[in-house]
């Protein structure tokens, strides 16, 4: 098993986030080798995977929260939300400062990432809206994200196949076609959803809601085996992500 607290950021792990909340988060992650006997084994289609890069300190981010929020209730889509840091030190007039408590550095950098793949540039923006990590769009155009999901979708053709089966309180998490390009599974943790009130920068005085906050995340390659979850903790959940070569994501579920 790997213990949490011990990972750094190197290697093939990668650790997205760590906050402190009310309802301690107790996912744990570990290469498995082959289940010899499983006593059930669920396999999903892969759905498409949308991203939103967002802040509680911008104003014009709650719009695309809200809409987030709303793909988090289908199931033909994966909805992740990832609270970057850079808005946490903006003054805004008497309001101050506010620091987005699910915000983290390491956030920041997987949008910088991805605008340089992407946009060929390191500046950011929020709210960004980021889908099967091949196209990016304003996250408050409904549409637009709307659009690059559908045709994320289309272009799956014979959709990948997520198999997740039971051992005890865990699943191994495997790729059921081995042809379709498939490098590496992203295990991201979640938040299902929170309400905070802003009392700082641009969202002083409002109450925010989120869905699907993105809590922390680790990267392992195909090639060493099915991956071992542990079950979440009430109030959370987890996603699978499973990406190209080239960091494209293939296509994503929801843990059981």
């Amino acid at each position: 098993m790997i213990d949490w607290d011990r990972i750094g950021g190197t290697g093939k792990l990668d650790v997205s986030m760590r906050i402190t909340i009310s309802t301690v988060i107790s996912l744990v992650f570990a290469l498995a080798a082959p289940l010899a006997r499983a006593s059930e084994e669920i396999i999903v289609d892969a759905a498409p995977v949308a991203e939103l890069f967002t802040s509680q300190s911008c104003s014009s981010c709650p719009p695309a929260e809200a809409h987030f929020r709303r793909l988090a209730a289908r199931r033909d889509v994966v909805s992740l939300q990832w609270h970057v840091d850079y808005w946490n030190d903006l003054r805004v007039g008497a309001a101050g400062k506010w620091r987005d408590p699910y915000s983290s550095a390491a956030n920041t950098a997987r949008q910088r990432a991805y605008n340089r793949r992407l946009r060929g540039t390191a500046g950011v923006y929020t709210p960004q809206a980021v889908v099967a990590g091949r196209e990016e769009t304003v996250g408050s155009r409904g549409d637009a994200v709307n659009a690059l999901i559908d045709a994320a979708a289309a272009a799956q053709g014979a959709p990948l196949q997520i198999a997740f089966a039971a051992d005890g309180a865990h699943y191994a998490v495997s790729i059921d076609q081995a042809d379709a390009g498939a490098e590496t599974i992203e295990v991201v943790e979640i938040i299902s959803g929170a309400t905070t009130r802003v009392r700082g920068g641009e969202n002083n005085g409002r109450t925010l809601e989120a869905a699907h906050i993105a809590a922390a995340s680790l990267e392992f390659n195909l090639s060493d085996g099915p991956v071992r979850i542990a079950a979440p903790a009430e109030g959370a959940s987890c996603a699978v992500l499973v990406r190209d070569a080239g960091g494209a994501i293939l296509g994503g579920a929801y843990c059981p």
